[in-house]
């Protein structure tokens, strides 16, 4: 047996999104993740509601090891509360990193949200050991404000179309269509 202090690294970051709370938090799911995050597909996805539940796994790519991999993670859903719009994973990538995941959505002013994201980097060997040493504040930053414009950019056209549709009832309702 072999113990060794962790190295880690953890990153908060706070994003200001366009919708609602619990609109937002439905969507911080391996399924619904699909309709906002490009290129987001899990291989596999083990659930009994078929959605984010205590207990669901799922399984993604991972990142391409130095000798030209692909390496599978596994993601386990640990806590679900919708009422409280929390949520925790743990993501573990074999040889390389555990990372667990917490975000809480909080209700904003006039329909919008923010989502508070805590990622925990703590590497299982020598790749995990360089990427928890060289993953700085700025690569943090650019991740968040990416994965905030992208769901910004989906609640965003959702809302549109829900306007759009509202106003073109408005407009059969006048009898102007």
């Amino acid at each position: 047996m072999r113990i060794v202090p962790p190295h880690r690294k953890t990153f908060e970051f706070e994003q200001q999104l366009t919708g609602p709370a619990d609109e937002v938090f439905a969507l911080m799911c391996p399924v619904r993740e699909c309709e906002w995050v490009e290129g987001w597909r899990p291989r596999l996805v083990v659930s009994s509601s078929g959605l984010a539940e205590p207990g669901c796994v799922f399984v993604t790519s991972d990142r391409v090891t130095s000798s030209g991999e692909q390496r599978d993670a596994v993601w386990l859903i640990v806590r679900h509360q919708p009422a409280q719009r929390r949520t925790e994973m743990i993501k573990m990538t074999p040889g390389h990193l555990v990372t667990r995941l917490w975000i809480a959505v909080q209700p904003g002013t006039a329909g919008s949200s923010s989502a508070r994201i805590r990622y925990e980097f703590t590497a299982l060997g020598p790749e995990g050991s360089a990427f928890v040493d060289e993953y700085s504040d700025e690569s943090w930053k650019a991740f968040m404000t990416t994965w905030e414009r992208a769901l910004n950019a989906f609640l965003d056209g959702r809302h549109a179309t829900r306007e759009n549709r509202s106003a073109s009832n408005d407009f059969d309702a006048a009898g102007l269509s």
